[in-house]
């Protein structure tokens, strides 16, 4: 079973805030760049690479000379090519999933689950940004938790500047991030303009629902964020979510349900938290959000 006094007593922020660290993005998408950011500004003085970086040029030579860690922020092939090329560093995995969790079905599935194993397996040590998912591993590698006390830096609520609010949805359609509710949600409140934008969502715009499916830029991103007031992410099931992160840090109110990912966050004064089992229970919380941003004048 895991045990929390293996869990390392060290702030990350302490720890990986400095140069002779190096964190690898190797992913490609939007809401994975985010992330990047995200971990830009609260370690500034470490160093950073992406894929394309190691698509170019290679691993940067100030970077593989003078780093002591690797902290890979997602599960990637390209991770364990780094461990192959520089075996005598410490490298360190960011676990985003519990075990057996994939966004993908089939054998892209069992393949992503097989390559987070290795992963795992091959790393000295896991990071954690839900206490959620980190419970899920039975491991007897240190372990910690950078919490949304160091990774979440949530801006005031923002106020209201127009008559009626918008409402949004970001990230890229999967089945359980349920989308077909909040397009649903759309048609049961036709005097609000609800936007999706998600890349590969089935469904169409109508009415008050206007649908983006194409990719976004990391600049398109941030500025659909500044765009709208209140952003429901009505998924099925969650460890954790960047769009959520990226919410609070532009001062949104967020409407989620009360699944153990989502949970950690109750409490704080712009998260909306409604029950995942009750069909009425999105409404509710939609209606209460509303009358709230009505009352919190500009």
């Amino acid at each position: 079973m895991f045990d929390s006094e293996k869990m390392s007593s060290k702030s990350p922020s302490d720890e990986f805030n400095a140069p002779d660290v190096c964190f690898l993005f190797l992913g490609k998408s939007p809401a994975g760049f985010l992330d990047l950011e995200r971990f830009r500004r609260l370690f500034p003085k470490a160093q950073f690479a992406t894929r394309n970086d190691l698509l170019l040029t290679g691993l940067p030579e100030e970077i593989s000379k003078q780093s002591r860690s690797y902290v890979y922020i997602h599960s990637s092939p390209y991770n364990l090519m780094i461990r192959l090329l520089h075996s005598g560093r410490e490298h360190i995995l960011l676990v985003h999933n519990p075990p057996g969790f994939s966004s993908r079905t089939g054998m892209m599935g069992l393949l992503d689950n097989l390559i987070l194993k290795l992963n795992i397996t091959l790393s000295n040590r896991l990071a954690f940004l839900s206490e959620h998912v980190l419970k899920k591993y039975q491991t007897i590698k240190d372990c910690f938790l950078i919490t949304k006390k160091d990774f979440v830096v949530p801006a005031p609520v923002k106020k209201r500047t127009g008559t009626l609010p918008t409402v949004f949805f970001f990230g890229r359609y999967l089945p359980y991030k349920n989308v077909e509710i909040f397009c649903q949600l759309a048609k049961e409140n036709r005097t609000i303009e609800f936007y999706v934008y998600s890349e590969g969502c089935p469904v169409d715009g109508q009415a008050n629902l206007y649908v983006r499916k194409d990719w976004l830029s990391d600049g398109e991103v941030d500025r659909i964020y500044a765009k709208h007031d209140i952003l429901i992410l009505p998924y099925k099931n969650v460890s954790q979510s960047g769009p959520l992160f990226l919410g609070f840090e532009k001062g949104l109110r967020i409407v989620v349900p009360n699944l153990q990912g989502f949970e950690e966050y109750r409490g704080l004064s712009n998260v909306y938290l409604y029950s995942a089992s009750d069909t009425n229970a999105l409404q509710m919380a939609l209606r209460d959000v509303f009358r709230e941003w009505k009352e919190y004048g500009s």
